[in-house]
């Protein structure tokens, strides 16, 4: 019978790991990840276990994260100074962005919830991408984020309204796909530099508003969205 692997204690045999996987049904800490010196990449998966991750802020040569379920002590990220890329997945009510590090350039968020996204303005993010984020309405503070390249805006069936964009002089994609409170696609025309977008599944759009969308983005001299 093989024996349940409960800690990762077992990584002490392996200090110069640069990418490591977890995905253990009967983990109960993840403690272990201390002996990672060298770590750069590392994914944790869901387990029945919600554990801390305080541990992952130890690791100081970390610059990909991700973390699907387990979000307790985030607050531990926000001194990992080589951390460039985070993707959180299922991660329930959490209260704020607050815990991001000043290195992180891309920050995706797959299921969970989330009301309050404005700590985000005091990043350097330069993709940011939410799917089937709950309790997410208001995304103004994304107006804020000029070093902004991409974004991503998937299945937020709260969100009714679109950030103004003239301040985001580095996006040039961006995606819109079922919003189902979103009624006005005009905002998309704030980004002066935006030439990649992608606009599906939105039930509630008023059809004057686009037309307008539409219209103007050809009037501006931009090469039709719909052909891209």
């Amino acid at each position: 019978m093989e024996r349940e692997i409960t800690d990762l204690e077992f990584l002490r045999f392996f200090p110069k790991l640069k990418r490591f996987t977890c995905d253990m049904f009967y983990l109960k800490s993840l403690d272990g990840l201390r002996h990672l010196d060298a770590c750069t990449e590392l994914r944790i998966y869901k387990s029945p276990t919600r554990m801390s991750v305080q541990v992952v802020g130890e690791l100081d040569k970390l610059e990909y994260l991700m973390l699907d379920g387990q979000t307790r002590d985030l607050s531990a990220l926000e001194s990992l100074p080589n951390l460039t890329t985070l993707s959180l997945g299922s991660a329930r009510k959490l209260p704020g962005l607050d815990f991001l590090p000043r290195s992180l350039r891309s920050f995706t968020m797959n299921l969970g919830s989330i009301t309050d996204i404005s700590a985000i303005a005091d990043t350097a993010l330069e993709t940011l991408a939410f799917f089937k984020v709950s309790g997410l309405a208001d995304l103004s503070p994304i107006s804020h984020l000029t070093s902004l390249r991409a974004l991503r805006l998937h299945h937020l069936k709260e969100v009714a309204n679109l950030p103004d964009m003239s301040a985001l002089t580095q996006l040039t994609e961006l995606v819109i796909d079922d919003l189902k409170k979103l009624s006005d696609t005009r905002p998309v025309l704030t980004a002066p530099n935006l030439t990649e977008l992608a606009v599906t599944n939105l039930a509630n759009i008023d059809p004057q508003a686009w037309e307008a969308t539409w219209k103007t983005w050809i009037a501006q001299g931009r090469r039709p969205f719909w052909d891209q």
